[in-house]
């Protein structure tokens, strides 16, 4: 009766909101139960410590619970009803309820439920059967790195990927699986609830409930075209049967700037001696007057008749003359500073929160899980921040025995504050905290900006002033992603699916470029840019999948069909002719012209059909095959299909009869695969298709070839191919998994080789050919060959303590094999002011660093005519002369560094000893270098700008033989010669090691009789310390961008440090609440 009651309820539930229905549910709860006695007790595993999360149910109903953190449960029951204890891989246990209402259960382990069901591409198989290489990543321990983005937190999670991150507020990581595929972005798929999608963002972290890793063809071959990166299989959380559960979870807290690792600039006192030693006694400066006796003065002056520094009591410091008259009639007056810290001025301690409630429960016909999180987070760069709305809906219906429909939902608006980061760019405001002099204070004494508008102080802006004037600068999306399916079971053993999803994604901005008037380049008019775009992508999948037990041959057969579609539009508008500055009236149609309009129309589509086969005999004897055929709008019609195929087999040897007396191994598997993997997002949706535009006035055509009389026409806008076809990965994988010690200690080994041919790149245009925007084309082959591995052990200690640990590894080796058929054709990427600083060539890793190689000083004149090297003086650093002519010239360039690390690798160790808890996470990347361009800024000193303190007191003096840079001297004594401060070199290639602390969380469970008398499930509090400390002899801000760069759309220009948004200290308070 309970349940008919139960289920009629439940048909209520698109009518309610999820307040209705909780109290509906509540109710329902109230008079099934009215009659029963409360039954409590504590599930416990073979060791005597609380399992938390084991299932409890009333058989033959679907009425029941879960335990608690620490394996406590309570649930109502009659007399002579019997309780079902479940947890995956222990043996399930039942107990009928009598007089005695306390029932603790000690669970046993079961081998045959050690083999978790894990969810692979479309389908879902037993971790012992899986033959590819497949990583499972706990989402438990992924939940101690809290972060807006999944992205941020698989980084150490799992052998075979390596993931950089950023610090600014809402930012995604770069992730990479078993190196590079692609000279475009490598970027893995991700497939969230059965919907392909390339953007993690789609979904919120906390309502993830499985992760899965597919790192190889056998594994990730189903998905054809878009696994050549790899392919992370998410499953968000799901409801059960049984009576509502609701929990909170959330935390808040703050975050600090990492002033440790911010240079060592030079104060005032000790710029003026940086001044006197590389202009010379003889050298006049505005501010500080003759060198030969500087004056240390009491204010700045700056106004239409005078540039400089005058001493407290000159009329020209007079306040009365302040005026900023429409930003061009200026007299300003500042304060000299004793020395700014632009990196303390323009930074700050975060506030950040997050708050996440969760409601699940359901009937055997129908179950429901909800979620809502909010999440805020400012940035240590004043004025950057990001927030986060999320709603999720997941329910499934089963009317009929045979029929299942359901929908898995997620809505999402987020917001991002712009902050004037100009993220990794010169122009950023963290460039700007090196570049601006530490005289110029912040604001001037009447409240306006401080600023270089006097001479012989760059031409840096102040950060403060720019990330305050683009505070009103923000962009914010809503994303609406899921599905809704439908499954049929028509007869045993054969199961039906379509499902279809879909991926929404609307993206609105509005930046300001507002007037200055306290710089030396100043910007004279208001610019606005604003823009609105969507894209909408479908997927329709349709899949039979039969399962034929034959005694001990079982087979496993799966087809389907996928349709994907994709289209956006909208507009972009930039207009920058505005006399005014009130944001109220700064809109698009109150300039006097607008002067960009675009409008990014695209529309692709892919269709395919695939097939898989697994094949297990005694379940020791494993063997399965894939393939799939793809067709993309991207190509033309010669190259448009491409299949995809792959096998693998495997032996669990250890069900062999020789290893029955190998006592210590439980489990151990023998696998290996091959296959093909495709991409196709590298290439343009209109790449095949040659665009002309018609441009009045500008594209004439001369009409009777006498060359007197044209006529306008169109103009090429972009050049196409049909010829360009899918880059294709052929990887290979060897590994084992086993279990050791009675199931204590798992272990996964994996080796693979993967060659990538046919690489895309954007074709160089031919010099006779027009300015047009070229085509990808085909051109080369990489190799990435390695080895990554898993190990975890668990069930540690005795009765009240317990503990785990698990390590990923990863190391592997990329090279480009060939590119053009040529081993001299190379691809470059420069940094901001001198070319030529990356190269990507056969024989050598993606982006390595090439450069001048420094051997030594010029010490001498005789050592300065040995070498025949542009602008040397004594004191100036040597180059290599690598092909012995005698002459430093471009021939001498070589490879100086990879961003490459040897291996990465991720420690998660968790303790428990009663109600307390214990959890810490390390990362350790080995062995790449980093190209720190933030040097050229302050010792290098192409801006006049901050110096380091290196500059002033380890530059090269006679007999010096400790010397870190070049001599400091003026005009042509100087050591920093043009070709010195123009050129890439090993002085900026550093080693990027660091082992860094990710997380290190402590918390305690109430007691349980507590709780009760509050009438709650749980509560759990800890507090948790992020990015602790970070052991690294990088000399720049943040180490963790080995595989960042400045260019979003490939990765030719990775491990270079234009200054970048650090990774910030947290320190946080949570809250876990089950009611």
């Amino acid at each position: 009766m309970e349940c008919t009651y139960l289920f009629k309820m439940s048909r209520l539930l698109g009518r309610f909101k999820p307040g209705g229905l909780i109290m509906m549910l509540l109710f329902a709860w109230q008079v099934g139960f009215a009659q029963s006695v409360t039954v409590t007790g504590t599930v416990t595993d073979e060791t005597g410590f609380g399992l938390p999360g084991a299932t409890v149910l009333i058989q033959g109903t679907s009425n029941g619970t879960v335990t608690e953190v620490d394996g406590t449960y309570s649930l109502s029951a009659q007399k002579g009803q019997t309780l079902q204890f479940s947890y995956t891989g222990y043996q399930t246990q039942s107990v009928v309820v009598g007089d005695n209402t306390v029932i603790n259960i000690s669970m046993s382990p079961d081998v045959s439920l050690l083999d978790e069901i894990v969810v692979t591409g479309y389908s879902s198989e037993k971790k012992a059967d899986i033959i590819g290489s497949v990583s499972v990543i706990s989402t438990e321990d992924m939940k101690t790195t809290p972060a807006a983005n999944l992205t941020s937190q698989l980084q150490g999670r799992a052998g075979g990927v390596v993931v950089s991150g950023s610090g600014e507020p809402g930012s995604s990581s770069k992730v990479r699986i078993r190196g590079f595929t692609s000279f475009g972005s490598s970027s893995p798929l991700y497939v969230i609830d059965g919907v392909p999608t390339g953007d993690a963002s789609k979904v919120n972290p906390q309502d993830i409930e499985s992760i899965q890793v597919l790192k190889d063809a056998t594994s990730a071959s189903i998905y054809g075209a878009r696994a050549a990166q790899g392919v992370i299989i998410i499953t968000t959380k799901q409801g059960k049967a049984g009576t509502l559960r609701l929990s909170y979870d959330g935390y808040v807290g703050t975050q600090t700037f990492p002033y440790n690792r911010a240079p060592d600039l030079l104060n005032t006192a000790d710029y003026v001696k940086y001044l006197q030693k590389n202009n010379g006694t003889d050298f006049t400066h505005p501010v500080f007057g003759n060198l030969a006796n500087p004056v240390i003065p009491d204010y700045i002056v700056v106004s239409n008749g005078f540039k400089g520094g005058v001493k407290a009591g000159d009329p020209r410091a007079n306040p009365d003359l302040y005026s900023i008259e429409n930003y061009r009639d200026i007299y300003q007056i500042m304060a000299l500073s004793d020395g700014t810290d632009w990196f303390r001025e323009a930074t700050q301690s975060g506030f950040m929160q997050s708050h996440q409630v969760t409601a699940s429960g359901g009937t055997d016909k129908a179950v429901y899980s909800l979620g809502f999180n909010y999440f805020d987070q400012e940035g240590t760069l004043k004025y950057s921040g990001y927030k986060r709305y999320a709603v999720r809906a997941n329910t499934s219906f089963s009317p009929k025995k045979y029929l299942r429909l359901g929908e898995n939902v997620q809505v999402l608006y987020e917001s991002f504050a712009a902050g004037g980061t100009g993220n990794r760019t010169e122009g950023s405001a963290f460039a700007q905290m090196f570049r601006m002099v530490p005289y110029i204070p912040v604001y001037d004494i009447n409240g306006g900006w401080g600023g270089n508008g006097v001479g012989e102080s760059g031409n840096g802006s102040n950060p403060l002033a720019n990330v305050y004037r683009q505070k009103d600068n923000l962009s914010y999306n809503y994303k609406i992603f899921g599905n809704v399916f439908a499954e049929v079971t028509p007869v045993k053993n054969l199961t039906l699916r379509t499902s279809y999803g879909i991926d929404y994604g609307n993206n609105n901005y509005k930046n300001y470029t507002w007037q200055t008037y306290e710089r030396s380049e100043n910007v004279g008019l208001t610019q606005l840019g604003q823009g609105s775009t969507y894209n909408l992508f479908w997927t329709w999948t349709n899949t039979a999948t039969y399962e034929l037990p034959l005694g001990d041959h079982n087979v496993k057969i799966l087809a389907g069909t996928e349709a994907i579609k994709g289209f956006g539009d909208g507009i972009t508008v930039s207009s920058n002719t505005f006399d005014f500055e009130d944001p109220e009236f700064v809109t698009l149609n109150t300039d006097q012209a607008v002067n960009d309009v675009s409008s990014p129309l695209f529309r692709q589509t892919l269709a395919s059909v695939f097939g898989k086969i697994d094949y297990s005999y005694q379940g020791k004897y494993l063997f399965n095959a894939t393939v799939r055929r793809d067709g993309s709008s991207k190509f033309g019609s010669d190259n448009r299909y491409g299949v995809f195929p792959a096998f693998g087999v495997g032996w669990r040897i250890s069900q062999e009869g020789f290893m029955d007396n190998v006592s210590f191994i439980d489990d151990l598997k023998l696998r290996g695969g091959w296959g093909q993997l495709g991409s196709e997002r590298v290439v343009d949706a209109n790449n095949q298709y040659s665009i002309f535009f018609f441009n009045v006035g500008a594209t004439n055509y001369d009409i009777n070839r006498q060359q007197t009389g044209t006529a306008q026409g169109y103009a090429a806008q972009r050049a196409g191919s049909s010829a360009t076809k899918w880059e294709t990965s052929e990887t290979t994988n060897i590994g084992f998994d086993a279990s050791l010690f009675n199931y204590k200690v798992d272990f996964s080994f994996n080796w693979f080789n993967n060659d990538t041919k046919d690489l895309l790149v954007q074709r160089v245009r031919n010099g006779l050919e027009p300015l047009t925007i070229q085509p990808y084309i085909n051109i080369g082959k990489m190799r990435n060959r390695g080895f990554d591995f898993n190990a975890t052990y668990h069930g540690g200690g005795k009765s009240e303590f317990k503990w785990d640990a698990t390590l990923t590894f990863t190391h592997y080796k990329n090279t480009v094999i060939d590119i053009d058929g040529n081993p001299e054709t190379f691809f470059s990427s420069g940094t901001s002011r001198f070319g030529n600083a990356f190269r990507t060539q056969a024989g050598h890793p993606i982006s390595s660093f090439v450069g001048f190689e420094i051997d030594g000083f010029f010490e001498t004149q005789a050592d300065l005519e040995a070498l025949d090297q542009p602008n040397a003086v004594i004191g100036s650093w040597r180059f290599k002369d690598q092909n012995g002519d005698g002459v430093i010239n471009d021939d001498d360039r070589t490879f100086i560094g990879s961003p490459h690390p040897d291996f990465v690798a991720g420690l998660n160790l968790g303790a428990h000893y009663r109600n307390w808890d214990l959890n810490s996470f390390f990362v350790w990347n080995y062995g790449n270098e980093l190209y720190n361009y933030t040097k050229n800024f302050y010792e290098m000193r192409y801006f006049v700008g901050g110096v380091g303190r290196r500059v002033l007191e380890d530059g090269w003096e006679p007999g010096k033989s400790d010397a870190a840079l070049p001599k400091l001297a003026p005009g042509t004594e100087s050591g920093y010669t043009e070709l010195i401060r123009n050129s890439s070199m090993d002085y900026y290639v550093e080693s990027g090691s660091y082992f860094r602390a990710k997380t290190v969380q402590l918390g305690y469970t109430l007691p349980q009789n507590v709780v009760d008398r509050m009438q709650l499930g749980s509560i759990r509090l800890y507090v948790q310390a992020q990015n602790l400390f970070t052991i690294t002899p990088y000399t720049g801000v943040e180490p963790d961008i080995t595989i960042n760069g400045t260019d979003t759309s490939n990765d030719l220009r990775m491990g270079y440090d234009e200054t970048s948004y650090p990774q910030s200290k947290q320190f946080l308070f949570g809250l876990n609440v089950s009611f």
